[in-house]
C-alpha cells in the first residue's frame, strides 16, 4: 500500500476574500515540504488576527514568498495524479483553487478529506489523538509543514492502534 500524503494550507484570513500564504506537504517518508506564497495582485484580504495565529508577517511573504505560478507548478510536478489528504477540505480546497487560478492552470492532483481514510472509531478520537501528539511533541501549530506532519502522525498513530502500523 502506498502511504498517503498530507497537505495543509495557511491563509491570509478566514474570510471569503482570503488567499493562501503557505502550503506544506508531509511526505510518506516523514519529511515535509513547504512554500511561502507571495500575495498576487488583487489579493488584499489580510487579517491581523489571522497573522497573530500563524505568525507569518505580510512583509515576510512579500520578501521571501514565491509566486503562485511557481508554487502551483512545483506542486503539480511533485504530486501529479496523486491524492493528498487534508483536515479542512472546504477551506483547503478554496485556497488551493485561489492558488491555481492565480497560476493560470489546474491542479494535477486531488484533495480529499483525511476522514475518508478513517473508520468511525478513528474519526471519533481524531481530535483527541491529534491534540495529544501536538502537546507531547510541542508542535508549532499553524505552520503548513508542521500541520501536515501532524496530520500524518495522527493518522499513523490511529492506524497503529488498530493494529495496522505503518
Amino acid at each position: 500500500m502506498e502511504l498517503p500524503l498530507f497537505i495543509d494550507y495557511e491563509a491570509s484570513s478566514l474570510h471569503e476574500g482570503s488567499y493562501p500564504i503557505e502550503v506544506g506537504v508531509a511526505m510518506a517518508d516523514g519529511s515535509s515540504l513547504s512554500w511561502l506564497i507571495r500575495p498576487e495582485p488583487g489579493w488584499n484580504d489580510w487579517d491581523p488576527v489571522s497573522e497573530s495565529v500563524h505568525k507569518i508577517p505580510l512583509a515576510l511573504l512579500q520578501r521571501e514568498g514565491r509566486g503562485a505560478r511557481e508554487v502551483a507548478y512545483e506542486l503539480n510536478a511533485r504530486f501529479a495524479r496523486k491524492v493528498l489528504y487534508c483536515d479542512g477540505l472546504p477551506y483547503d480546497s478554496y485556497w488551493q483553487q485561489r492558488l491555481f487560478e492565480a497560476a493560470g492552470f489546474s491542479a494535477a492532483f486531488e484533495l480529499r478529506s483525511v476522514a475518508s481514510l478513517l473508520d468511525p472509531a478513528q474519526r471519533a478520537c481524531w481530535q483527541a489523538v491529534r491534540d495529544a501528539i501536538a502537546a507531547s511533541e510541542a508542535v508549532v501549530l499553524h505552520r503548513a509543514d508542521n500541520d501536515a506532519r501532524l496530520l500524518q502522525q495522527t493518522w499513523r498513530r490511529l492506524r497503529a492502534q488498530r493494529g495496522r502500523a505503518y
